[in-house]
């Protein structure tokens, strides 16, 4: 049976609110300093999303509530791709169109989560229950939309 998670955040806020329904059931926080560094809730889940490495395409997942290292989100500096590791299982994460608007987390063929957004709201429809799978994702999409605003705006300014 899929799932329907909604979320929401303020232009120019740093915190994604998900709702099931009309219930808030976990929010996204990320640094205002740091497009790598970043604290989800959802439902019992306490999770961070911490840079490990200088270039910011390594991330460590941490559980709050244990004080370890989870998991490992590793970026590819040259598409809109990334690798999600939990608890040994690796999956896939990927754009799907080139405005970055579509996003879906894929193991062995099989999409598990699918994401779809505007700037301020999006969509996560999904058929299983691991709400730090789901966080994962939704830093990733928040992760590479940064990414395209930052080289928008170098871009921008070299040309002015």
């Amino acid at each position: 049976m899929n799932r329907v998670i909604h979320w929401k955040k303020a232009f120019f806020s740093t915190k994604h609110k998900l709702f099931a329904g009309d219930h808030k059931v976990g929010e996204l926080s990320t640094s205002s300093f740091s497009i790598s560094d970043a604290k989800g809730k959802m439902y019992d889940s306490n999770i961070e999303f911490k840079n490990r490495s200088f270039f910011g395409n390594e991330i460590d997942i941490i559980d709050l509530n244990h004080g370890s290292v989870i998991g490992t989100i590793t970026f590819n500096a040259w598409s809109s791709k990334a690798k999600i590791v939990l608890s040994g299982k690796e999956v896939d994460c990927k754009s799907d169109n080139i405005w970055g608007t579509k996003w879906s987390i894929i193991d062995e063929g099989k999409k598990l989560l699918q994401y779809k957004s505007s700037t301020t709201s999006g969509t996560i429809e999904t058929n299983i229950n691991d709400p730090i799978l789901l966080l994962s994702g939704l830093f990733i999409f928040n992760y590479f939309i940064q990414m395209i605003i930052i080289v928008m705006v170098c871009v921008i300014v070299t040309v002015i």
